[in-house]
């Protein structure tokens, strides 16, 4: 009820009629859908956690497995907590490391064990390959690309100042998006920065040009919205993958 008295209240400004609920109605609910789950990512990104956030993460679940035991996942989890915080709190690591060591084996649950089942799945493993960053970062390439010679083609007509910041914006977002995807293409898929450029573009494919697709074609945008939410998804497990091997190199023994 609240996003829908959002909706409604924002409708009333940005349009001069109450026929609202069919236009800009889209494009205002993927603003707000947006702008959450960018400041997450932003807030997550740039403020990463600290050692003392993990140690704690990993003692909440060391205690909540000396009471009800822990399956394979939560132990894995609170290992890969203190994997991140070993280098700075080894006394505190070495004490939640024992006592998760303490804790009984508790069978996984039903939803768990499918969950594992899915996650097993011989596909998926298909996707750890870096063929898959290529073809992500060249995917974006070409949809940007195209973006901007779209612009260019339609630069000429004489528009209103609405459409034309629009149009710049659409701009802006692809030419971004081009750089940023680019590198995967020329340098190896397996620096960590070359991964974070191609998330990167991702993530402004659908902040800056998805925002302006959805204003302009409303539904027949989430046909273009798969690019980045399909190559998001990519990078993002790769990035984690890595980020799981690392932390198995680093992580304490029990």
């Amino acid at each position: 009820m609240d996003s829908d008295w959002g909706l409604d209240e924002i409708g009333k400004f940005v349009t001069t009629t109450n026929d609202y609920f069919y236009k800009p109605a889209v494009a205002i609910m993927y603003v707000l859908l947006i702008a959450v789950v960018a400041t997450s990512r932003l807030v997550r990104d740039l403020v990463p956690r600290r050692p003392h956030e993990d140690l704690a993460a990993a003692a909440f679940i060391a205690a909540d497995g000396v009471v009800r035991g822990l399956d394979h996942h939560r132990r894995a989890q609170a290992l890969d907590y203190l994997a991140r915080a070993n280098a700075h709190e080894r006394r505190q690591v070495t004490q939640i490391t024992a006592l998760l060591a303490s804790c009984t084996e508790r069978p996984p649950t039903r939803w768990r064990r499918r969950w594992s089942t899915i996650g097993n799945w011989r596909v998926l493993r298909y996707l750890d390959h870096s063929i898959w960053i290529r073809l992500s970062a060249l995917a974006l390439v070409t949809y940007s690309a195209f973006g901007l010679s779209s612009v260019s083609i339609l630069g000429t007509e004489t528009v209103d100042d609405i459409t034309q910041f629009a149009r710049l914006l659409d701009a802006a977002g692809s030419g971004l998006a081009l750089v940023l995807a680019l590198p995967a293409l020329v340098w190896r898929t397996d620096r960590r920065w070359t991964l974070e450029a191609v998330r990167l573009s991702s993530i402004t494919t659908l902040i800056l040009i998805q925002i302006v697709e959805f204003a302009q074609s409303q539904f027949s945008a989430l046909a273009d919205l798969l690019v980045g939410l399909v190559t998001l998804s990519l990078i993002s497990r790769a990035i984690a993958v890595r980020a799981r091997r690392r932390n198995d190199v680093v992580r304490p023994t029990t």
